[in-house]
């Protein structure tokens, strides 16, 4: 007997699996992890599949190291993965057995700490309660606390193993303290060292963890008897970062392994991920924030980015001794350094970003590099360096004009002054800083709300709405009023109801037929064997049959081998292609 195996290496695409002997005497099954030689080196694999004979010289396996690693199910998983992002099925499973030695399981640590007593809403409870105890595919928007209270809810109505996935490693710990140490919880992240990583891998697989909170790789884990699947702040881009070997979606992995295992899927956060079939949305309240138009003539101070009603706002909250959080997505000095002469400006030799200026240096917020200040203009040699737009540092000196008793701080990635009256801060501090279940704030504001709308790319409205989404939601939870200042109003309004942007831009994503919109083929069947003709052409391919027609569905412009296989067809059959653009009604249900 010969095995298919598919080695735990990062291999090219090419390399799909490898036949192995299996030598005799020894059992082996489909999903069983081995150990090999490969290249002279001893390696793990795992059996794809079993076959009686091999066109090749063959060496023997060396031995089967733990039985039933995977199932069926998994093997297809990692594949149709592998096949879609064009890399090999050994890269992934690299990918998902990372710090993996075959050493004695460490003890597991126990991650569930006691958290400091935090209230919430009894209505918001209620609401996430529903939808704790019902049984469909969900997206619930709502703030991080919601998130978290809804991770707690959950818990205690799934009878199975709960996985739950997170964006940053803060919003791990914060999880940790949600749940009991009845619910067996572990933590796996990119911090996790490699005899604790193992032990995780081993006890996701036969079932003595319950619970586990993780990112990239947990979407990989094989589990034991998986239940629900919990996507966290689903809108954020650390799931999608492609840069990262093997270059996949977190929230599209997670998808497919709650497919796969027929468990529950739900995703939270600030605002949905419109690429992406969600099930049922849940829309919770949140008030509307106040929209501040810049463009009118009597909101215009003498400081930047300071309107006359977030003056007195900010007034009004120093005297009742509430602080107040300014959203400013700038740092250091300016914005940038240009020449005043030929109006160039100096990028980053490593990644061509635009670097930030702080006076003496120039810092890249993409790849950090630091670089100086340039005295000359290297393209027409004028020594005419102008600094232009301001950096939170220079809005913080004028600032200080404006209220001189106040304290005022900056929190970025390289400066935290926490605990003052005003604080300037970037989206590092919402991401990385911002405490759970704290109330510190009695106004929040975006001083340049448009430069979330500033990127070239199809995404900025999304990006933006999700921006105006996430101060709504962190302002509900402080009960502090939420200002927006923008010179388009209009647009920004439109923003506002969670439904409207949505279905805005998920018209926009069907005119140029982005997912979820695609690709709909309507066949007109005569004779009754039309439809398994029509099966066995696309077998992969999902159908919706109406009588005597049949659907097929495509993410996309279909690629010829399609249009090959519709030549194969009866001449009698009629084909009608349709570019299915977003139906609101059909695409998402609000509650």
């Amino acid at each position: 007997m010969v095995a298919e195996v598919v080695i735990v290496k990062r291999l090219p695409r090419r390399f799909s699996f490898f036949d192995y002997k299996i030598p005799a005497g020894m059992t082996v099954n489909v999903g069983d992890l081995v150990q090999i030689d490969f290249r002279h080196q001893a390696m793990f694999g795992v059996v794809r599949a079993k076959k009686n004979a091999s066109h090749h010289k063959l060496i023997p396996l060396h031995s089967v190291v733990i039985p039933g690693w995977m199932t069926d199910r998994d093997i297809a998983r990692f594949e149709q993965i592998a096949r879609v992002i064009a890399q090999s099925p050994s890269a992934m499973l690299d990918a998902l057995m990372t710090g993996f030695r075959n050493r004695l399981p460490k003890e597991l640590p126990n991650v569930c700490k006691a958290p400091e007593a935090f209230t919430v809403p009894k209505a918001l409870v209620a609401e996430l309660t529903k939808i704790a105890v019902a049984s469909d595919d969900a997206f619930v928007e709502t703030s991080l606390e919601g998130e978290l209270v809804l991770a707690r809810l959950l818990r205690k109505h799934v009878n199975g193993q709960m996985l739950l996935l997170v964006p940053r490693e803060r919003i791990a710990e914060q999880l940790a303290t949600m749940f009991s140490p009845s619910a067996r919880v572990a933590i796996l992240t990119g911090a996790t060292p490699a005899p604790l990583r193992e032990a995780i891998i081993r006890g996701w697989r036969f079932g003595t963890i319950q619970t586990l909170i993780g990112m990239r790789q947990a979407s990989l884990l094989s589990p034991h008897n998986l239940k629900l699947v919990h996507v966290l702040d689903v809108a954020s881009r650390e799931y999608g970062m492609l840069d990262r070997n093997p270059r996949f979606d977190v929230r599209l992995a997670a998808q497919l392994l709650a497919h796969t295992e027929r468990a529950r899927f739900i995703s939270s956060g600030s605002f949905p991920v419109l690429s992406q079939a969600m099930g049922t949305w849940h829309l919770l309240d949140t008030p509307s924030p106040t929209i501040v138009s810049m463009k009118h003539q009597e909101e215009k101070t003498k400081i930047p980015f300071l309107s006359e009603t977030l003056k007195n706002a900010i007034e009004e909250s120093l005297r009742d001794k509430k602080n107040v959080l300014l959203s400013f997505n700038r740092k250091g000095e300016a914005s940038y350094a240009s020449c005043g002469s030929c109006g160039a400006i100096p990028h980053c030799p490593t990644c061509e970003s635009i670097p930030t200026s702080s006076g003496t240096a120039m810092h890249c917020p993409v790849c950090l590099l630091h670089l100086p200040m340039p005295t000359r203009c290297p393209f027409c040699g004028s020594d005419l360096i102008l600094e232009k737009g301001l950096g939170n540092k220079a809005i913080k000196r004028k600032l200080q004009h404006v209220f001189p008793t106040a304290s005022i701080g900056i929190i970025d990635k390289g400066v935290q002054e926490p605990g003052c009256d005003i604080t300037i801060a970037t989206d590092y501090y919402l991401d990385m800083m911002l405490p759970a279940f704290k109330r510190q704030f009695g106004r929040i504001a975006a001083l340049n709300f448009d430069s979330n709308l500033a990127a070239t790319h199809f995404e900025s409205n999304e990006f933006a709405a999700g921006s105006l989404h996430r101060l709504m939601h962190l302002g509900a939870f402080q009960k502090a009023e939420v200002l927006i200042q923008t010179w388009l109003p209009e647009s920004v309004a439109e923003f506002v109801s969670t439904k409207r942007s949505a279905d805005a831009i998920l018209k926009n994503r069907s005119v140029y037929r982005l997912p979820p919109s695609g690709t709909l083929i309507r066949i007109e069947m005569k004779e009754p064997g039309d439809l398994e003709c029509v099966k066995a052409l696309f077998p992969k391919t999902e159908l919706r049959e109406h009588e005597q027609t049949v659907e097929l569905r495509f993410g996309a412009i279909p690629d010829t081998s399609v249009w090959l296989a519709l030549e194969k067809l009866p001449d009698h059959c009629i084909i009608k292609t349709v570019i299915s653009s977003y139906d609101p009604q059909d695409s998402h249900q609000s509650k």
